[in-house]
């Protein structure tokens, strides 16, 4: 198997590793943000929709950790290449 470099695989690669990174992170941020809130409100007795969690918690993690997945994959592929 040769080696040589292929722009749209390189893209295609951190695509996907960026979306499964993303993926993970938002799930685990959701989970977290439910038991946040859960605990919140059996401490406060307040009622909180719990559906918060996926636009505070879940959401921006998500998003945050596939674009820096993203622009780590594209430079440890640019260095590889370049070395």
């Amino acid at each position: 198997m040769t080696d040589t470099f292929s722009l749209p695989r390189t893209f295609v690669k951190a695509i996907a590793i960026a979306a499964v990174s993303g993926a993970i992170t938002f799930f685990t941020g959701v989970f977290l943000g439910i038991v946040g809130i859960g605990a919140y409100t059996i401490i406060t007795h307040e009622k909180v929709d719990f559906a918060a969690s996926y636009l505070y918690v879940g959401a921006p993690s998500g998003i945050t950790a596939f674009v820096a997945a993203f622009i780590t994959v594209l430079v440890l592929e640019f260095r590889k290449i370049r070395s």
